[in-house]
């Protein structure tokens, strides 16, 4: 789990992964405005999945490759 995760997800919101910056960022479907990082200091992520446990997994490192971290 990454420490200091303290943002919540509203129901309209979009998460995207920015693999180069190792960023995942927020926005609002409705208006595609940008509402900030939710996500810093994740190397190399490629890929998010909620689990059965709600919990939101970020998979890391080349496509096809090892990792993946629970925030």
């Amino acid at each position: 789990m990454l420490a200091g995760l303290t943002a919540s997800l509203h129901a309209a919101d979009l998460l995207v992964v920015m693999n180069g910056s190792g960023t995942v960022e927020r926005y609002e479907t409705a208006t595609g405005r940008h509402v900030g990082t939710f996500i810093r200091g994740v190397e190399r992520p490629n890929a998010l999945a909620f689990g059965p446990d709600d919990a939101l997994y970020v998979g890391t490192g080349a496509v096809g490759g090892r990792g993946g971290k629970e925030v």
